[in-house]
């Protein structure tokens, strides 16, 4: 998986399956690659299945803080 930081100035990649915490500020963006993945931002819990992406189109800029990968 991939993701987008610091207002997408950043990448961060995992590959790894497990739980692991984080601290990305500013997520503008993520991508589950060939992994399932399940992630929080700004508190919100979100799960993605493979070859999918999402984007804060609104501009919130929240923190990742945790993900899993399946």
């Amino acid at each position: 998986m991939k993701v987008w930081h610091n207002s997408g100035k950043n990448t961060a990649c995992f590959a790894n399956a497990g739980v692991q915490d984080v601290d990305l500020p500013n997520a503008v963006k993520v991508s589950s690659g060939n992994n399932r993945i399940r992630f929080v931002v700004g508190g919100d819990i979100y799960t993605l299945d493979k070859w999918a992406t999402k984007v804060d189109v609104e501009g919130q800029n929240k923190k990742l803080t945790r993900l899993r990968i399946f």
